[in-house]
């Protein structure tokens, strides 16, 4: 900034330890024939982080967010058409859709059984879900791990840049 340069602010300890822009972030493309991982989290900006295990590594092929939106927007809007075009076998066999969520999306309205965001997700993305961790370190620590992963000399995460920029932008900051 000082410089003239484009920067980011930081507003506090980075939480994403070992992130490298120049090492994380590469192009990489939704590989037919392996499984497609939803990592879902909800709330009033509903976000999806998609991935590939792949020969060993971990690839983010996208990471979705909706605005002002519930899960039921976010899916049929952004990360069904996305998953159509980007990794359309993962729509058509349910054991090529694995998915973890924030606990916290498994919820009842007491006013409308149907607005469960969790039902909204298996009925829209049918596949194998399980519930993420809930403890700060049960998140924390698997992501760090990841980070700082190698495999042959490079790093186990590879990001996508194209449709993956929220996230860069979160990690690099």
């Amino acid at each position: 900034l000082l410089q003239g340069l484009p920067g980011t602010i930081l507003r506090g300890p980075q939480v994403a330890v070992g992130f490298n822009l120049d090492t994380h972030v590469r192009a990489c493309r939704p590989q037919r024939g392996f499984p497609v991982w939803l990592g879902q989290d909800g709330g009033h900006t509903p976000t999806t982080v998609i991935g590939q295990r792949v020969d060993g590594r971990v690839r983010i092929i996208g990471a979705l967010t909706s605005e002002h939106a519930g899960m039921r927007q976010h899916v049929s809007q952004l990360v069904r058409p996305w998953l159509g075009e980007h990794a359309p076998w993962c729509l058509d066999d349910r054991d090529m859709l694995l998915g973890r969520y924030d606990p916290s999306v498994n919820t009842d309205d007491a006013g409308d059984i149907d607005s469960n965001p969790m039902l909204i997700l298996t009925r829209e993305l049918p596949g194998h879900w399980q519930p993420g961790p809930v403890t700060w370190d049960g998140r924390k620590d698997p992501m760090l791990a990841l980070l700082n992963g190698m495999l042959n000399g490079t790093p186990v995460l590879e990001i996508d840049p194209t449709h993956a920029t929220g996230l860069v932008k979160a990690l690099d900051s």
